[in-house]
């Protein structure tokens, strides 16, 4: 996984297990003035040091679950940034 690389070659812990999707709806198939997946997203461990999170996915359609994830996890006081990093854009 390109994730598990980054992290071994920066030498930062990686885990895959943060965060969940409750929810089966896919923001992209939904019609835009309807997209509302506030609360599909959960976090699953809480932080047990301050840090920062680098969330990676490999494709990014809309900025619904991007912006849920980040949401979610800057809730977490612990959690100070949240930097997101996607591999491809759809059109």
């Amino acid at each position: 996984m390109i994730a598990e690389a980054i992290s071994d070659s920066m030498n930062l812990p990686y885990s895959d297990c943060i965060l969940e999707k409750t929810g089966q709806v896919q923001s992209k198939s939904m019609p835009k003035d309807k997209k509302e997946i506030s609360g599909t997203i959960i976090q699953l461990k809480p932080a047990k040091r301050k840090c920062n999170i680098l969330l990676i996915d490999d494709l990014y359609s809309t900025d619904e679950t991007a912006s849920e994830c980040v949401n979610v996890l800057k809730k977490d006081i612990l959690i100070d940034k949240v930097f997101y990093f996607s591999i491809a854009k759809t059109k």
